[in-house]
């Protein structure tokens, strides 16, 4: 969406889930104290990495509409000073951030990242879990982690040969799965 190519556009995304990460690192990879700007975009990259944004974009997407909306509106009619004030497009990325911290106290489970137990060191060549799949190894977050279940299980009970079709393609649950139950 051309939308989310503009560089103003670009920015309030990068800075709302860079303040998000900063304010809570328990959703990271890593723990990163610094300030300088490949901190921030290994941050958001993260932030990105897991998903996140996806919920963010509709909501920046919106608060923009009602924004234009609204100015189109106020050419015709006199607003009262309250609807100025809450409808002030200069407002946009402080209420996207409100709006995605108000989401995430719900959602933050989903996105939260924990490592497998097993061995770890760069020398390690084999997996504690013989021929499993790249999903299921390293840090994981608990919403890729239930549409493994969802693949492993359900779909493996209930239509056997699309199961055996998606794993013959190597066709990760993630990559359909996450936009439906991110929804």
């Amino acid at each position: 969406m051309q939308f989310f190519q503009q560089e103003n556009v670009r920015k309030i995304l990068t800075d709302v889930l860079f303040c998000y990460a900063r304010e809570n690192e328990q959703l990271l990879y890593k723990q990163l104290h610094h300030n300088s700007k490949a901190v921030k975009e290994l941050l958001v990259s993260c932030m990105v990495r897991k998903g996140m944004h996806e919920l963010l974009a509709p909501m920046v997407f919106t608060l923009h509409c009602d924004h234009q909306a609204f100015l189109h509106a106020s050419e015709s009619a006199q607003p009262r000073q309250e609807m100025k004030t809450l409808l002030n497009p200069e407002y946009l990325e402080h209420d996207a951030y409100a709006m995605f911290s108000q989401l995430m106290e719900t959602a933050e489970p989903w996105f939260s990242t924990f490592e497998h137990d097993g061995q770890k060191g760069k020398e390690t060549l084999m997996t504690p879990i013989p021929f499993a799949r790249p999903q299921d190894l390293g840090p994981t977050v608990a919403i890729v982690t239930k549409v493994n279940q969802i693949q492993d299980h359900l779909l493996k009970k209930h239509d056997i040969e699309l199961y055996m079709h998606l794993n013959r393609l190597e066709i990760a649950p993630q990559i359909y799965g996450l936009p439906k139950i991110e929804v």
